[in-house]
């Protein structure tokens, strides 16, 4: 089997693009969860802290909702991730498998119900 020869210049050419190109897929391998928490009547909490957790990882991230009860992760690398919330006072709601697919983002929607309540705290995470 022969192989073709390559120039100089041909080979430079080659390897920049084989490097842009490969180098563009490291960009787009995370994704984002974003989300709110609200109480059981449907109020924004604001300063309330989402935890969210690489599966099997060591990999942690926390950060409080802001006033409309909105949160953001951003740079998440792909995989599966638990999201837990827990404030005094309610019951702590767990969203297990919010799987991070590159350049997609996710949706956690979490209402927290008082801790003497009947019904659990709830997390819906529509697929996109």
């Amino acid at each position: 089997m022969t192989f073709p020869s390559f120039s100089p210049r041909n080979a430079v050419v080659i390897l920049t693009l084989l490097l842009a190109f490969g180098a563009a897929p490291a960009v787009a391998q995370t994704g984002k969860v974003q989300g709110n928490v609200k109480s059981a009547d449907g109020q924004p909490l604001a300063g309330i802290t989402v935890t969210l957790l690489h599966a099997g990882k060591t990999d942690i991230r926390k950060m409080e909702t802001d006033e409309k009860g909105s949160f953001v992760f951003d740079d998440l690398k792909r995989g599966v991730y638990i999201a837990t919330v827990a404030a005094e006072g309610t019951k702590r709601v767990t969203c297990p498998g919010v799987r991070i697919v590159r350049g997609l983002t996710r949706e956690l929607h979490l209402t927290l119900m008082p801790a003497d309540a009947v019904e659990p705290s709830t997390c819906e995470a529509p697929e996109s």
